[in-house]
C-alpha cells in the first residue's frame, strides 16, 4: 500500500465515523481522541518502513 492509498484510506475512515464534523462534538479535545482512534484502528496490522506500508507478518 503506497502512502497516498493509506491517507485516503484514513480520510474516508474519518469521514464515515462522522469525526471530521465538528458538529458532532462538544470540545476539540473530544474530537481529536476520536481522530487518534480511528487512525490507529486503521493502522492496526501495517508497519511503515522506508515511506511504504506493510502488512505486518502472522496478522
Amino acid at each position: 500500500m503506497t502512502r497516498q492509498m493509506l491517507i485516503d484510506k484514513i480520510v474516508y475512515m474519518l469521514r464515515e465515523e462522522g469525526t471530521l464534523e465538528k458538529s458532532n462534538y462538544c470540545t476539540r479535545v473530544e474530537q481529536c481522541q476520536d481522530v487518534k482512534k480511528v487512525i490507529e484502528k486503521c493502522l492496526d496490522g501495517y508497519e511503515i518502513i522506508e515511506g511504504k506500508v506493510l502488512l505486518r507478518e502472522g496478522v
